[in-house]
């Protein structure tokens, strides 16, 4: 079926054309003046209707209902885009609101305002993203930093750790020093937490 010069919501398609993957795809022209390529299938089925720009307004008003100001001088850079899920997941119509919003985690009013927040916390540097110190504490320049993804995995609020010597270890981390598999370790955790809930001591040895 020729789509040319069809309107799906916002969208007047232009072409046929074809992607990396041998599939139908339409040059689409968008009434905010931009062009994107859609699947046949995702056209007649309604599931786009803009070049995007209909989620970015949503997102505008979404804002503006909770007293957020948004930005638009760095709309297309990572700094903004962690921003942006940042103020996301304090919302409470988040698709994870139990993880954030429910549990009182919000975002304080100074970095609720882009510039703000790039002012306290700057670019993120290679291969980090934004971390809260304390898991159960808010989204403010006391509680974040700029952290790898394995410094997020070991303060997680489900992070298991070990007390070894007097000195605390997230377990994940000290099976990777002593060359333990993570599976192994998972199951020798649970083990020794079960015997100390029944009050047994554990100790291991060999013949």
């Amino acid at each position: 079926m020729d789509l040319s010069g069809q309107n799906f919501g916002k969208l007047t398609v232009l072409l046929e054309t074809r992607s990396r993957l041998k599939r139908k795809e339409w040059k689409c022209e968008c009434s905010c003046g931009n062009y994107t390529w859609v699947p046949t299938d995702r056209l007649n089925s309604g599931s786009t209707t803009s070049c995007g720009c209909r989620k970015k307004e949503a997102g505008l008003e979404n804002c503006k209902k909770h007293g957020i100001k948004p930005t638009h001088g760095m709309s297309n850079t990572r700094i903004y885009k962690i921003w942006s899920g940042m103020i996301e997941r304090g919302l409470p119509n988040y698709k994870d609101s139990h993880r954030y919003y429910d549990r009182g985690i919000r975002v304080c009013d100074r970095w609720k305002i882009f510039e703000n927040f790039y002012e306290d916390m700057g670019d993120p540097p290679i291969g980090m993203s934004i971390d809260r110190i304390n898991v159960n504490g808010n989204y403010s320049a006391e509680n974040c930093r700029w952290a790898s993804s394995k410094t997020q995995q070991n303060n997680k609020t489900n992070t298991r750790y070990l007390n070894v010597n007097g000195e605390k270890f997230p377990l994940m981390e000290f099976s990777e020093k002593l060359g333990i598999k993570k599976s192994a370790a998972q199951h020798a955790y649970s083990f020794i937490k079960k015997m100390n809930e029944l009050g047994l001591k554990v100790s291991v040895w060999e013949n």
